[in-house]
């Protein structure tokens, strides 16, 4: 009778140490599956806010970008400007010393050789009106 006492015993035992193993091993398995959705909520997480700090990294360069570059496109239309003007003086100089040294030679300027053409036209109309009469 002993023997069947220790043997209902062992067997009570076996089946205690069956049922806890399957509930530790249902819940490693449990764990291991919240370890992998943990992870997975956490990589989207940080999936987003990477795409966002990545977006305003972005914007706060091109910002920065556009400012620098609108400074320098204002300085270089001021000194085009400049050296437009700069230079529309230095031809008008030069213009108005060529055409005062081909006076002083008694060479006829551009602008005399255009009144003298205009001159000759006007005469040219009185002479066929004379000649008409």
């Amino acid at each position: 009778m002993k023997k069947i006492l220790d043997t209902q015993k062992a067997e009570e035992r076996l089946e205690q140490l069956r049922d806890d193993l399957v509930e530790t091993s249902r819940n490693v398995l449990h764990a291991g599956l919240g370890a992998a959705a943990e992870a997975d909520e956490s990589s989207r997480g940080l999936y987003a806010r990477l795409v966002d700090r990545g977006r305003t990294f972005q914007n706060d360069r091109k910002e920065r970008l556009d400012e620098r570059l609108s400074g320098t496109r204002r300085r270089v239309r001021a000194v085009s400007q400049w050296v437009s003007a700069t230079a529309d003086q230095g031809l008008g100089r030069a213009g108005k010393v060529t055409t005062e040294t081909l006076q002083r030679f008694g060479i006829p300027t551009y602008e005399d050789i255009r009144v003298l053409n205009s001159r000759v036209a006007e005469l040219n109309k009185k002479v066929e009106a004379l000649v008409s009469k």
